[in-house]
């Protein structure tokens, strides 16, 4: 009997791992065949294409300084675009290929984690991140030609590298690349690797011994890439900086205005984190909280304690450096654009190197029945919008074309105390909200269709976390050579 049951059971697994398989495979279908076929360009994507196409023609004479038509974007923007041109693209065409691009690097993005996550047998943890990537943002960014996706891909990347210990050759290459995606990117990439890396060392003198040169890569590569944007700057300005947002630096939002900011990446129902990647917000923030637990018990941080604290910092930092940026969530976007390609990496390194309580908080919400529903029926409602917004919905141009909450269009070179006032309003608005718009926008047919079969592959991953549920917390020690053991 026990063996029929058995036998039962697995095909009954089987079963659904099939059923998962397929109905992911025609949703990957879907997504490429309406992303390539839909040719809707976004923000200054336009500008990038020409500017590419420009820049090759700078370098037919090159001149220091004489290049700023170009455009002001990161070093990493341009490699796709450059390479296209070469090869006697046109704008068009360059514009199509950044749709791929952010397609490949969306779904290369997924299955790096998943792979990495299942390799460390986190099975259940990699079908929770898949889940809460699927109802991220990351999905809308995966359909345009923004940089965004091959921003995120790139710095998951470097932390899938840097978790599995690969050559020093590939974890300095990837810093490298890592650090191109944005000016002010190499300090969180090294951040980031040296939280890594102190939790593989688990003791002080192991990490003397035996990470040193290991984080020596990372800052190598990371401060190469910084280098080479600097480099590039000076190309195209004849200064070592991006002389174009140089000015912008001098219209900065005031103090109070930045702290609006800084909780608005996190919480605005415009822009939050906690609204356009539920799933991932909540990995991050469970975590956080176990580590202020900890330090408040212990009333001291210890070893075990550090790759929490240098991950809960690398955020705070990028938060608040975005928050003082005349932009603070990138202009016309559709949530926090510019601290959207690092949260999936956080959020991939936090489960790679998650301590003890907050497995075990992962496990006693695969097994509470009301908290798995409470999360389920949270991540679902919210990953409505962010499916519906493939179809029916333009980003943030209403923060900047007139709403409710400002009726004057916002415009930093008009009136600067006015464009910040509307920031402020719609960051926590009380009349204009982007994700009750997007549903309630009458989406067509397909975009019902598409959002359900994504509604669908969450529901099913989440019931495969669940089931998966026993490998984490109390049976990982066996399960892993190197359990995690991050909060002491």
């Amino acid at each position: 009997m026990t063996h029929r049951m058995g036998l039962r059971s697995r095909g009954i697994g089987s079963f659904f791992a099939g059923f998962l398989a397929l109905a992911l495979l025609c949703w990957a279908v879907w997504l490429v065949r309406f992303a390539v076929n839909e040719e809707v360009f976004q923000g200054d994507s336009v500008n990038l294409s020409r500017g590419s196409i420009q820049l090759l023609e700078c370098l037919k004479s090159p001149v220091i300084g004489n290049c700023s038509q170009a455009g002001p974007y990161a070093l990493a923007q341009y490699i796709p675009a450059v390479a296209m041109a070469i090869f006697g693209r046109t704008e068009m065409q360059i514009l199509t290929g950044l749709v791929t691009v952010s397609l490949a690097s969306f779904f290369l993005s997924l299955g790096l984690v998943y792979a990495s996550l299942v390799r460390q047998k986190m099975r259940a943890q990699a079908a929770f991140l898949t889940a809460a990537v699927l109802g991220s943002s990351f999905l809308w960014y995966a359909h345009t030609t923004y940089g965004e996706a091959l921003a995120a891909f790139l710095i998951v990347l470097f932390c899938v590298l840097v978790v599995q210990k690969s050559h020093w050759v590939l974890i300095f290459l990837a810093a490298l690349f890592a650090a191109t995606t944005k000016g002010v990117a190499a300090p969180f990439i090294v951040l980031i690797g040296l939280a890594i890396l102190v939790y593989q060392a688990e003791s002080a003198t192991a990490f003397r011994r035996h990470s040193l040169w290991r984080l020596g890569a990372v800052a190598l590569g990371a401060f190469s890439g910084y280098a080479l944007n600097v480099c590039f700057d000076f190309y195209r300005y004849g200064v070592f900086q991006n002389a174009l947002y140089a000015k912008y630096l001098q219209s900065g939002p005031t103090w109070e205005d930045r702290i609006v900011f800084f909780f608005g990446q996190l919480i605005s129902p415009n822009a939050g984190m906690v609204f356009f990647s539920f799933g991932l917000g909540l990995i991050l923030a469970a975590s956080w909280w176990f580590l202020i637990r900890q330090i408040r018990i212990a009333k001291r941080v210890s070893w075990k304690m550090l790759p929490g604290l240098l991950l809960a910092l690398t955020y705070m930092g990028l938060s608040f450096g975005f928050s003082s940026w005349f932009a603070p969530y990138g202009w016309v976007s559709w949530g926090g654009r510019l601290l959207f390609p690092w949260i999936p990496g956080l959020a991939f390194t936090t489960l790679s190197v998650a301590g003890l309580d907050f497995n075990h908080w992962l496990r006693g919400l695969a097994q509470s029945k009301r908290r798995f529903a409470v999360v389920l029926i949270a991540l679902l409602v919210l990953a409505v919008p962010q499916s519906l917004a493939l179809f029916n919905a333009r980003p943030h141009h209403a923060f900047f074309s007139g709403n409710a909450e400002c009726p004057t269009a916002a415009q930093i070179e008009v009136d600067q105390t006015h464009y910040y006032r509307c920031l402020v309003k719609m960051s926590f608005p009380t009349k204009t909200f982007v994700l009750v718009n997007t549903v309630t926008k009458r989406p067509s047919r397909e975009g019902k269709a598409f959002t359900c079969l994504s509604l669908l592959i969450i529901s099913l991953l989440m019931l495969k976390f669940r089931r998966e549920a026993s490998s984490i917390g109390g049976s990982y020690r066996e399960l892993s050579p190197n359990p995690p053991q991050l909060h002491g």
